[in-house]
This record gives structure tokens, sequence and C-alpha cells, in this order.
């Protein structure tokens, strides 16, 4: 959520704020999923991999 949140403040005067608000918006769904911590862990480390 962190995550998310932070990209959001980073990005939130930028031009490309309406092509990054797609890839917050899915990070946020797959965090909603999830039920315990160490899901979340690994949705945000997959993320991180894959930035």
């Amino acid at each position: 959520m962190l995550k998310a949140a932070i990209l959001l403040l980073k990005h939130i005067f930028s031009e490309d704020l309406k092509d990054r608000f797609p890839e917050i918006l899915k990070l946020l769904s797959k965090l909603v999923e999830k039920q315990s911590g160490l899901e979340y862990l690994e949705t945000i480390l997959r993320y991180v991999v894959a930035g």
C-alpha cells in the first residue's frame, strides 16, 4: 500500500501520471486481494523486481 501511495505522490504533478495511474491501480488491486503479510510482501517484491 505504501509503494502505491509513494508512486502516486511521486507522479501526481507529472505529465506521465496518466500513463502510470493504471500501473498504480493494478498494484493496489493486487494488494487488496491478499490476506496475509507474507502475501503483501510477495506482491511488493514481485513489483520491485519487475520494475
